[in-house]
């Protein structure tokens, strides 16, 4: 018999806007943590260009990005156990 797979609520996802963006991005959570949130941006290359920290409680914060050149980037949003990851272009200014 074939096995069937049940998931109850769904996986926390990030988004990131706008993409492009000139000098900040807003990270948002699909929910607020009850945990400090761990975040850190890096090139195209894997390599780690921006880090910080935004406190429990909060969906969405800022990052400042105006240092970086053009490319694209990924973010990657670590929280408790989950570990989530969006991309986003920085464009000229």
């Amino acid at each position: 018999s074939p096995v069937v797979q049940a998931r109850y609520g769904a996986a926390p996802a990030v988004s990131v806007y706008p993409s492009p963006a000139a000098d900040r991005i807003t990270v948002a959570l699909s929910e607020a943590f009850d945990e400090p949130v761990r975040w850190m941006v890096y090139d195209a290359s894997g390599r780690l260009v921006l880090q910080g920290s935004a406190e429990e409680g909060v969906n969405n914060f800022p990052v400042d990005v105006a240092v970086l050149d053009k490319g694209v980037y990924s973010v990657q949003v670590f929280v408790g156990r989950e570990t989530l990851t969006e991309r986003f272009v920085k464009s000229g200014q």
